[in-house]
């Protein structure tokens, strides 16, 4: 048997309740309609705001907890603490579960441990802020993989990644790839990544950086301050100023740009050569599987004959093989 409780405030169903004092009991297919949002749960502990029982006041729900904030945002855990006078939630998982909080239209899905929601009172705008810890793990499509020990996410809509522990770090994956940093960010609305303290491998190129951004929408990576290239075969290039990686829809390299100063260039080394630039670029034509670097501005090589000359604005082709 199903029981409807209508509020000013709320719609209410279950198949059993009980009333005591300001403190309503539910049990199976609890559901509750509010201005926050639609709650589901099979038991529910209700109390009635005690200066206005039309209104509530807090919400206690356990066993297969679902919050749907809007069409595409929800929020699945096993018990939940909402406050509604504070518009605040304590979302918590048991055992082997994470708390799940999915954006159908971002497609993006942020897991943890433990929650702290404080939602808006702004139409539209539903969660505020998100403060997560524990097992953090975010899901972007198929694509992208964060995992952290704590997460903050912000009302301008990015999500911060980190650890409070000394030598902590946070990892993104790819299907190929994997980047870790100290301190990792995302904003959802532009879809850019940036990270502190990057080392990561992208197609067998060892990548360091104080400073990284990689944008989704561009397909390109960049990495400022201390930024360092090493690659196996192709050498190494240690870079005063920044390095643009553009890569592919298929998410391969297609060209490193290397930028430097006249008094600060970028030195490229490898078995066949040493190159000193301004400007490095080193392309890749993934159809005829060349590469090549070319060197802009001010250039200094050396072969292995010792022949060595500098000129200004000159540029070097080098052809080298493409892995």
């Amino acid at each position: 048997m199903t029981l409807l409780i209508c509020t000013l405030a709320a719609l209410i169903a279950s198949d059993e309740a009980s009333l005591a004092s300001n403190l309503l009991t539910l049990k199976g297919n609890v559901s509750i309609s509010h201005p926050l949002g639609h709650f589901e749960a099979q038991e529910v502990l209700v109390e009635k705001a005690p200066n206005d029982e039309t209104k509530l006041s807090h919400a206690f729900l356990e066993k297969a907890v679902k919050i749907s904030l809007s069409e595409s945002r929800i929020v699945e855990c096993d018990k939940a603490d909402v406050d509604f006078n504070k518009l605040s939630a304590t979302l918590n998982a048991e055992e082997d579960h994470l708390v799940q909080i999915s954006d159908l239209k971002q497609d993006v899905c942020l897991k943890a441990k433990n929650v702290e929601c404080h939602f808006s009172s702004e139409k539209g705008k539903n969660i505020q802020t998100i403060s997560g810890k524990t097992n953090v793990e975010l899901s972007i499509g198929n694509l992208y993989q964060i995992f952290a020990e704590k997460v903050q996410y912000l009302s301008d809509g990015t999500l911060h990644f980190f650890s409070d522990q000394e030598g902590g770090s946070c990892t993104v994956k790819t299907p190929k790839d994997t980047f870790i940093a100290t301190k990792i960010s995302y904003d959802t609305e532009s879809k850019t990544f940036a990270l502190d303290d990057l080392g990561a491998v992208i197609h067998g190129y060892r990548l360091q950086a104080k400073h990284t951004l990689f944008s989704r929408e561009e397909n390109k990576i960049t990495l400022d301050q201390g930024a360092r290239i090493e690659h196996p075969e192709l050498g190494f290039a240690a870079v005063p100023g920044i390095v643009e990686l553009f890569l592919d829809k298929e998410q391969r390299i297609t060209q490193f740009a290397l930028t430097g100063t006249e008094n600060s260039p970028i030195d490229f080394t490898n078995e066949t050569l040493h190159l000193s630039a301004e400007k490095l670029i080193i392309a890749f034509d993934q159809e005829t599987g060349k590469s090549s670097v070319k060197g802009e501005g001010v250039v200094k090589v050396t072969l292995p004959t010792k022949l060595n000359w500098k000129e200004d604005l000159v540029t070097t082709l080098i052809p080298l093989p493409l892995t």
